[in-house]
């Protein structure tokens, strides 16, 4: 068995040099094609049976590690146009991963029953505090070949933290209806924590905390996370929900849907950013061919991507339906370039995730307004 373990090793490290010392001749870039097209639909005019219907306003965030930066910067300049909290704006949430951690922090209670974070604190935590979650050193990065063998971050130091900023307030005392994704390693699908569920009974009920490590434990990252219900009638491991669904807009939809079947939805989707990274010449004649795991870390990203193309163009086509339910729907994206990356705590990334924030804004602009106009004019008796 040993003998084994180290053939595997020594073949994969074979390859990955392989793949890495191959002479480089980019010949598609996904950054040379179009950018980003925005998903924009809202009706100009409305009936005045429509008007008369109840509006439920839904968002959906994305997970996306430190570039969970970017849906927090469109909440901090909607929240700054409406003069509202974001848990006033929206009646449901719903987050994947790091998009979990934004939901859950704009939802918790205060001291005064008010919400405790604004999406400004949250924007700052992700700037100066995700270095308490992604905690490992040099010795940690050798003893688990950057993740090989083992979890590459500590798990201790993220528990800690969303002890320090969560509490033990449940997931029932949210102070909005949110909805936090993650893979059950038991039932082997997509779990969802509902916060109207848990109201409802102690068995759907769990600590928020619990809700957002096992969200947010994405594999190679972190160690599956362990949690139980308030009735202790059932416990389990989770893990990062990405693996199966990155963008949780649709299923946001569906659950508004069935909800308020009557009331005329508003759907705002934030993404994280789509990293545009050069696939070369080699890659695609040679690696692509003789396919095995080493080779196919490269695709990796653009394989866990794909959904958030897939679930965005299902709304589109929800938008060109015709469907007397959707009163708009709004995507806020932006691509990324290679020096980007999602999990670096390096104050150079720290930088230019922050940069991107600032862009994500800058260019959508003109329909954030029309948004935030949108969104005041239906909190208005």
């Amino acid at each position: 068995m040993l003998k084994l373990i180290i053939r595997f090793a020594v073949f994969g490290l074979i390859a990955i040099l392989a793949g890495c010392c191959a002479p480089v001749q980019p010949i598609y870039n996904h950054s040379a094609l179009k950018p980003l097209t925005p998903s924009f639909f809202y009706k100009a005019k409305l009936t005045d049976a429509e008007k008369k219907q109840p509006v439920y306003t839904v968002l959906a965030i994305d997970g996306g590690g430190i570039a969970g930066y970017l849906p927090a910067s469109i909440l901090n300049y909607l929240e700054q146009k409406t003069g509202s909290h974001s848990s006033k704006l929206f009646d449901l949430m719903v987050g994947t991963s790091s998009g979990s951690l934004t939901i859950a922090g704009l939802t918790i209670p205060g001291p005064n029953g008010q919400p405790k974070y604004t999406a400004a604190d949250i924007m700052h935590s992700f700037m100066t505090e995700t270095d308490q979650i992604l905690s490992t050193n040099l010795a940690r990065k050798i003893l688990t070949w950057y993740g090989f063998w083992a979890p590459l971050y500590r798990n201790k130091p993220r528990q800690h933290y969303v002890k320090f900023k969560y509490g033990d307030k449940l997931l029932s005392q949210a102070l909005t209806h949110i909805v936090i994704n993650e893979f059950s390693l038991s039932l082997r699908r997509l779990y969802a924590f509902d916060s109207y569920a848990a109201k409802k009974s102690e068995a759907d009920n769990y600590l928020l905390r619990d809700s957002v490590l096992a969200a947010t434990s994405t594999p190679v990252l972190f160690s599956p996370s362990y949690y139980c219900n308030e009735a202790k009638t059932f416990c389990d491991r989770g893990i990062d929900a990405a693996v199966v669904q990155n963008n949780p807009t649709l299923q946001a939809y569906m659950i508004a849907r069935v909800q308020h079947p009557n009331a005329k939805i508003l759907v705002v989707s934030l993404g994280t950013g789509v990293m545009n990274k050069s696939i070369n010449r080699y890659q695609i004649e040679h690696n692509v061919t003789d396919w095995g795991i080493a080779r196919a870390l490269p695709y990796l990203n653009a394989m866990l991507e794909g959904d958030n193309f897939l679930f965005d163009s299902y709304m589109r086509a929800v938008t060109r339906v015709n469907d007397n339910h959707l009163l708009a729907y709004y995507r806020f994206n932006l691509n990324f370039n290679e020096k980007v990356s999602e999990f670096s705590t390096a104050q150079q990334n720290i930088k230019d995730v922050e940069q991107k924030g600032h862009e994500l804004v800058a260019v959508h602009k003109k329909e954030l307004n029309q948004l935030a106009v949108m969104l005041k004019s239906v909190r208005e008796p």
